[in-house]
């Protein structure tokens, strides 16, 4: 498949299309012998910003109407590692529609996939990352209560949930976490893209105030990120006992930070198309 020989095809045409390649029967027309980008959403992710704007329209419907049936038909074709894909077109397709009719039927939609999934399920990921991509607010709670329900698998999707409300969400949340090794991960995939959302001001003002709330591994691991961007921390000293950083934490930006990382999965800048295919490494889920 081409954008031109796409162009060209009839919407009933189309739908047949790209259903058929989301179900995994067309993965021919890919071509390219690498699994990465043999994912079936992908081809039709890369032709979408090449077609014409009749054909991005015709796309837009054919997926909202697609997960429409997901969302509201408890028999529907795409409960399956089908829906998964089609809910990574999220980035572009669902980003272009909710910029020209609005996130509300499109994030009643996803809410619905994401409650009826099972437990664990890359479907219910997908809908909780298709949320966040298209920059539904849900409540700090619900997010939360993404995390109980999904454990440390979660942390990634509920940190940049938060983090779609308000800077400060995210690290409150952290303070009454145990710092493991997933959750610094998490917490290092999320800062890039807040700096790029929020201004470096705005969170190195947050970082300043929590530094001294946060476990001794959690706050040497903040530290380290401000290094490795840049971000002056002064040297201080930490009290086992208090459980608290007890020098001040003032925080400055040097004049000439370090060339801003491409952000990873970050609801605010979304995941490229590429990304988007590759698997989901520490947050990887059962089908």
């Amino acid at each position: 498949m081409t954008p031109s020989t796409l162009a060209q095809l009839s919407y009933d045409e189309l739908l047949d299309w790209v259903r058929n390649r989301l179900q995994g029967r067309d993965l021919s027309s890919a071509g390219s012998g690498h699994d990465d980008l043999d994912m079936p959403h992908f081809l039709i992710a890369s032709l979408y910003s090449r077609v014409d704007h009749a054909a991005r329209v015709n796309l837009q419907e054919i997926v909202v109407d697609f997960i429409r049936d997901l969302a509201r038909n408890p028999s529907s074709e795409w409960r399956s590692s089908a829906g998964g894909e089609l809910l990574m077109l999220a980035d572009p397709i669902l980003l272009d529609r909710v910029a020209t009719h609005g996130k509300a039927e499109i994030g009643e939609n996803l809410r619905k996939i994401a409650d009826a999934a099972p437990l664990n399920s890359n479907l219910r990921f997908r809908a909780l990352q298709a949320i966040v991509t298209v920059r539904c607010r849900e409540h700090r709670d619900y997010w939360i209560s993404q995390y109980r329900a999904g454990g440390d698998a979660y942390l990634p999707i509920v940190l940049e949930g938060l983090a779609n409300l308000d800077v400060k969400e995210p690290f409150e949340w952290l303070v009454g976490l145990e710092w493991t090794d997933d959750l610094e991960r998490a917490v290092s995939a999320l800062l890039p893209g807040l700096l790029d959302e929020y201004g470096s001001g705005s969170v190195t003002s947050v970082l300043s105030g929590i530094l001294k709330r946060l476990s001794k591994p959690g706050a040497e691991a903040i530290r380290r990120f401000c290094l490795e961007e840049r971000i002056t921390l002064p040297a201080s000293g930490y009290s086992a006992s208090r459980n608290i950083w007890e020098q001040d934490h003032s925080i400055t930006v040097t004049a000439e930070p370090l060339p801003r990382k491409a952000p990873g999965s970050h609801g605010f800048a979304p995941t490229p198309v590429a990304q988007q295919a590759r698997p989901l490494g520490v947050s990887s889920l059962s089908q």
